[in-house]
């Protein structure tokens, strides 16, 4: 697939399949996002979900990191939307307290996503959002 620089980010589109079904890497600083989008089924809004990795051996940590990743997973989850006319669901779950700050806070994970819906069940902090296509 190939990959593009997205300041000095490293994205990588891992696979597209004729179902819809595609996965990217963001990579930056000392932290890899993946990002998977599930095709829509039977009608319904198709689905994305996201996995974190932090401190990547030998990379120092740079700060604002996590939000320029989200927020071009974002835009990648938008693109996708459009381009198939098709709703994407978002959900972003996690017992990690500085992820759950981050997904709470107004100028980070709440500007970047507009959650729709927000919910704590014991330990966990789950995130929803629907990300509509835009008109063409």
């Amino acid at each position: 697939m190939g990959y593009i620089r997205y300041m000095y980010m490293i994205e990588r589109e891992l696979r597209r399949d004729s179902n819809f079904s595609r996965k990217f890497e963001l990579e930056k600083g000392n932290r890899l996002l993946e990002l998977t989008i599930y095709s829509a089924v039977n009608g319904s809004a198709a689905t994305s979900a996201t996995s974190l990795l932090n401190n990547i051996e030998g990379r120092g940590r740079e700060e604002g990191v996590t939000t320029a990743l989200f927020t071009r997973a974002r835009e990648i989850i938008q693109k996708v939307a459009d381009q198939s006319g098709v709703a994407v669901n978002y959900v972003a779950s996690t017992e990690v307290t500085t992820m759950q700050g981050w997904i709470e806070d107004s100028e980070r994970g709440r500007k970047v996503f507009e959650w729709d819906k927000l919910e704590r069940e014991g330990d966990w902090l789950t995130a929803m959002t629907l990300i509509e296509p835009r008109e063409r």
